[in-house]
């Protein structure tokens, strides 16, 4: 899951008792205001859309998003569908991966158009050393610490193996939360979602793969619905 700026989310719109609500952009934990959407706020929305609609759809373009608060969104939403005993579909505006198809797996049905792009079901991270630098340009970094791990990742830190082991088994972990979310909304194995090595799947593609029920254009698929 990764973080990339986008544009901020439209408010909920209403047709004919079918409420969207629109996902854009990067994904956050917390509203920061830096552009893109975040857990928070799509609860709120979806909240409000639960409570008013026959049915709710999650208009989804985003590339995905941070890991934190993303599991507990994706079970609130699940929660708010039973509770309100109401459909809960998921149409996918071109792109929605990594943290984005994590959301899109509390819907009851995912749609996509012939261009639209999904999966990417996985989790990376990254780790960045200056230390090279700061010797050739003579800048001396001590860290002092409280424990062997506390340097990890820490940008003047050099990177160990330990350190990468550390971050691999922390990924890795993460990542099998997602598998059994995607397994269990998907109706796959969780060894076939890992199989897919965190691709992306394209319209029909990501139907045959599993990871979408449809093809079609948005003024399609609200034909279907009605």
């Amino acid at each position: 899951m990764f973080f990339l700026c986008g544009p901020d989310p439209k408010e909920n719109e209403e047709d004919d008792g079918v409420v969207t609500v629109h996902i854009r952009g990067a994904l956050e934990h917390h509203d920061e205001g830096a552009g893109g959407d975040c857990y928070d706020l799509i609860l709120e929305r979806a909240s409000m859309a639960f409570a008013s609609a026959r049915a709710v759809v999650l208009r989804i373009d985003s590339p995905g998003g941070v890991v934190s608060g993303l599991n507990q969104c994706v079970f609130s939403l699940q929660r708010m569908k039973r509770d309100a005993q109401k459909p809960l579909y998921i149409y996918i505006d071109e792109m929605a991966t990594s943290a984005a198809f994590a959301l899109a797996c509390a819907g009851d049905e995912v749609w996509l158009p012939p261009s639209g792009i999904c999966g990417s079901v996985g989790v990376i991270s990254s780790m960045i050393s200056l230390a090279g630098a700061n010797d050739k340009a003579g800048v001396q970094v001590v860290m002092i610490a409280s424990g062997k791990r506390k340097t990890d990742g820490h940008p003047n830190a050099p990177i160990t193996d330990n350190a990468i082991a550390a971050e691999q088994a922390r990924v890795d972990d993460l990542a099998q939360q997602f598998f059994k979310i995607a397994s269990k909304a998907r109706g796959l194995s969780v060894e076939t979602i890992e199989g897919y090595e965190a691709g992306l799947f394209l319209g029909r593609k990501a139907v045959k793969a599993g990871l979408a029920d449809g093809v079609s254009g948005w003024a399609g698929f609200l034909d279907a619905l009605g």
